[in-house]
């Protein structure tokens, strides 16, 4: 009886998994600032990226945004230059796999937390892609208050390395 029963719990373990896949260029989470809510759908990865700290050009910027971009938007210039319309994050992430640094645009303007090392508010945990995607899930460990806005974010991310 037992191994009829874990049979089957493992057999809908395994159907259960791919409704947990994010196709690459998708997202599925949220950017919560001073209480509204934020969708956040799409993501782009970008790699050789600047380090400001360590002078290095081994991060990776993660985009995550609300709606997806036009085809031709410079993904390497992207921080400070958010299309009119569109909201989200951007972490990078070091070869260490830590965040490294943090853009919030939202509705009222734009929070650059800048570049910094082993801050532990801002996570990152990777996660295996499918089909040569990079992949994981970025979030807050607790709420980031500055003195103008409160947000906080959780978004599962995979995308094709560009």
């Amino acid at each position: 009886m037992r191994a009829a029963v874990l049979a089957v719990s493992t057999a809908l373990a395994m159907l259960a998994i791919p409704l947990y896949a994010i196709d690459p260029g998708r997202a599925d989470g949220k950017l919560v600032v001073n209480g509204t809510t934020i969708p956040l759908s799409y993501s782009y990865v970008v790699g050789r990226q600047k380090n400001q700290i360590t002078n290095r050009t081994d991060d990776i910027k993660v985009i995550l945004t609300d709606k997806p971009l036009l085809p031709d938007t410079n993904l390497n210039d992207f921080d400070a230059n958010f299309p009119e319309g569109v909201l989200g994050v951007v972490v990078c992430i070091d070869k260490d796999k830590q965040i490294s640094h943090l853009v919030v645009q939202h509705p009222n303007g734009m929070y650059d937390a800048g570049y910094f090392t082993n801050l532990p508010d801002y996570r990152f945990r990777s996660r295996r892609g499918e089909g040569g995607a990079y992949s994981g899930t970025v979030f807050v460990a607790r709420p980031v208050a500055t003195a103008t806005i409160q947000f906080t974010f959780d978004v599962t991310f995979a995308a094709q390395m560009q």
